[in-house]
C-alpha cells in the first residue's frame, strides 16, 4: 500500500512539475509577445506621418531675423532636412556631414535645418559644426505642428528629399549613440562613400571618400617616408588599368608593370556600398 502511495506521489509529483513548466513557457512566450507589441507601439509613436515616396508635408517657419521660410520655397534640389537641438549628438551629426560633403565631388545638396535651440546661437552652432546650411526655428504656435508631422525628435533626424519635395529617405529615431552612427553611415552611403567612418569616430581625416582612394591600393598615408632616390606619387594611376600608385626608382630600377584591372568590374544593379569591396 506504502510503495502504491509513493508512485501516486511521484506521479503526482512529475504531473505538477509538467504543468509548471508548460505555465512558465505560456508566460514567457505571452511576455515576448507583449514586448513585441510594446516595441512596434514605440517605433510607431515615432514614425512621421509619411513614408519613403510621398512628398514632404510643407511648412512655413522663422529664421534668425524673423523672416518667415517656406520648405516648398527653399527645396529646389537635392536637399537634406535635419531637426535638431544643439546636443551633442546634433553637433557631431552635423560635422559629420559637413566632412561628407567637403570631400565629396560633385554638385552640392541643399542642407535645411530645424532648430529648437535659441536662434541667438546661430552662429556659434554654424562655427562649431562648419556646415553650411540654412536654419529655421520652431515657435510656440508651430512645435507641436511640426513635430506632429515629422516626429522630428528624439533627434538628430534626417530626411533625404528631391527637388519635389519627395521622400527619398528618413533616418531612424536615434535613442542611443549606436542608431546615430548607423545613420552616419547611411549618410555616407547616400552621398557615395563606400566605406564612411562613424559619427562619433575622432579620426580627424575621416571620412574618406571612395574617388579620394586610388583603385588598388590607398594613398599613402601622411608624413610616410619614402627610401632615399623614391618618392611615392600621391594618386598618380600606373600605365594600363592597375590604377596603383607610381613609384619613381632610382636610374637602372624598373618597376614590374601590373596587367589587367586590380579590381572586379562593378555590378550596375548594386548600390555603390554593396560592390565588391578594394583588394
Amino acid at each position: 500500500m506504502a510503495n502504491k502511495l509513493n508512485v501516486n506521489a511521484w506521479v503526482m509529483t512529475i504531473f505538477v512539475l509538467i504543468l509548471a513548466l508548460a505555465g512558465m513557457d505560456w508566460a514567457h512566450s505571452a511576455f515576448d509577445k507583449t514586448r513585441e507589441k510594446k516595441a512596434v507601439a514605440e517605433a510607431s509613436n515615432h514614425d512621421p506621418g509619411f513614408k519613403v515616396g510621398d512628398i514632404a508635408p510643407d511648412f512655413t517657419l522663422p529664421d534668425r531675423t524673423g523672416g518667415r521660410q517656406t520648405l516648398s520655397q527653399l527645396v529646389n534640389g537635392d536637399t537634406y532636412l535635419m531637426f535638431i537641438c544643439g546636443c551633442s549628438r546634433c553637433r557631431a551629426t552635423t560635422s559629420y556631414l559637413s566632412r561628407l560633403l567637403a570631400k565629396r565631388k560633385g554638385p552640392r545638396p541643399t542642407v535645411l535645418s530645424v532648430a529648437s535651440f535659441d536662434p541667438e546661437s546661430e552662429e556659434a552652432y554654424l562655427r562649431d559644426t562648419h556646415l553650411q546650411q540654412t536654419l529655421l526655428y520652431t515657435d510656440a504656435t508651430s512645435k507641436d505642428a511640426i513635430e506632429k508631422m515629422y516626429k522630428g525628435h528624439p533627434c538628430p533626424r534626417v530626411f533625404h528629399l528631391d527637388g519635389n519635395r519627395k521622400v527619398l529617405w528618413i533616418s531612424a529615431s536615434p535613442k542611443d549613440d549606436h542608431v546615430v552612427n548607423q545613420m552616419g553611415h547611411e549618410l555616407g552611403h547616400l552621398l557615395g562613400y563606400r566605406y564612411p567612418h562613424e559619427v562619433f569616430d575622432d579620426n580627424p581625416n575621416a571620412p574618406i571618400a571612395p574617388e579620394m582612394e586610388p583603385a588598388g591600393m590607398p594613398s599613402p598615408p601622411a608624413g610616410m617616408k619614402m627610401p632615399p632616390g623614391m618618392k611615392m606619387q600621391k594618386g598618380m594611376p600606373m600605365p594600363g588599368e592597375g590604377g596603383m600608385p607610381e613609384m619613381r626608382l632610382p636610374p637602372g630600377m624598373t618597376a614590374p608593370r601590373h596587367k589587367g584591372p586590380v579590381n572586379p568590374p562593378l555590378d550596375p544593379k548594386l548600390p555603390p556600398y554593396m560592390q565588391t569591396p578594394h583588394i
